[in-house]
């Protein structure tokens, strides 16, 4: 069947909804009008397979989806999951990124839209990248963590990815790459960066003829969470800190973050020098791009108990409990 005879939709209003076992609803994306029913309900019953993990022992659940790309009889699809155990240990976070063929229903692996050789060259592309084109892609620590890693790592056989109107993403679940990873790590690679291992005859082969229009009246951008979970509350807006040279040298950092789907709240206690520590709370969006949502006046009186505290009322606003990570001693 040629390629452009699969023409599908994706259902943008409530055809489905499913009651999950903690008593939450979410309505789930489904493929509709597709010339090829046994196609659609085999990509159909995929969907709900993956928008369906195991809830054993699970107090509450918070799940959403995101079309990421609808384009040329790609579907690419994100399904994040926050799953809370009855102790604090048993919550862990569920993320999974699926790339469909629309025409045939099956799943597109990385090696029918790269060239040969791929598994080497990526890497080393991330490593070249890192500090550079890559450095607005991700936040800090995952730089860090990646620059540890160097380029060693290896991409799995069955690498799980996500595709973009703008990049191809890696997508590494908690502690695939580093025990210190808090939620899953997507390492964002731009489309002009690996353009040179786009294979010319592959599915993805129309980003390199033409770059992928992000206007809201583009037909097939579908690109729409579905049953996302509340946004955080609003605070008051604060100036962001101007970049100095002190900025460069921090002593150190307590930091409280969770990833939730395609957003990172962070809560950092940041020091810049003994004496001036300050606090502030950072979100990132989806391109992780840094917005600093809160930050305190700088101040000598400074106790992290206070940090403890602050995390502790937008934990029960958020309604979820943030990772800790830290490079500072408590005092």
């Amino acid at each position: 069947m040629d390629r452009t005879e699969s023409k599908s939709d994706i259902c943008k209003s409530a055809k489905r909804s499913i009651s999950n076992k903690c008593g939450q609803t979410y309505i789930f994306p489904r493929i509709t009008q597709h010339p090829d029913s046994s196609v659609s309900e085999k990509i159909n019953t995929f969907i709900a397979a993956m928008e369906s993990p195991s809830v054993r022992g699970v107090k509450r659940m918070e799940s959403w989806t995101e079309v990421t790309l609808n384009k040329e009889n790609i579907l690419s699809l994100s399904y994040s999951s926050q799953l809370y155990g009855q102790v604090a240990s048993a919550t862990r976070s569920v993320h999974i990124c699926s790339n469909l063929d629309l025409v045939s229903g099956d799943q597109i692996v990385l090696a029918q839209i790269l060239k040969p050789g791929f598994q080497s060259k990526l890497p080393r592309l991330i490593s070249e990248n890192l500090q550079s084109k890559l450095k607005y892609k991700l936040p800090r620590y995952v730089r860090s963590l990646l620059s540890q890693k160097g380029a060693d790592w290896t991409l799995k056989t069955q690498q799980s990815f996500l595709l973009d109107k703008q990049d191809l993403s890696l997508c590494f679940e908690q502690g695939e790459l580093s025990d210190e990873a808090i939620g899953p790590i997507m390492v964002a690679l731009p489309y002009t960066i690996i353009s040179g291992l786009i294979d010319e005859n592959g599915p993805l082969a129309f980003v390199l003829d033409r770059p992928i229009s992000n206007t809201e009246n583009d037909p097939e951008n579908l690109n729409k969470i579905v049953a996302a979970p509340p946004p955080p509350p609003s605070t008051p807006e604060s100036p962001v800190p101007e970049k100095t040279s002190q900025t460069a040298d921090r002593i150190g950092s307590i930091d409280h973050s969770c990833i939730k789907g395609n957003v990172t709240h962070s809560i950092s206690v940041v020091e810049y020098d003994a004496d001036s520590p300050f606090i502030c709370m950072v979100e990132y969006d989806k391109t992780y791009e840094q917005k600093v949502l809160w930050r305190s006046r700088k101040t000598k009186s400074f106790c992290h108990s206070n940090a403890e505290k602050l995390v502790k009322k937008y934990e029960e606003q958020w309604g979820y409990t943030c990772g800790r990570s830290s490079t500072l001693p408590d005092n």
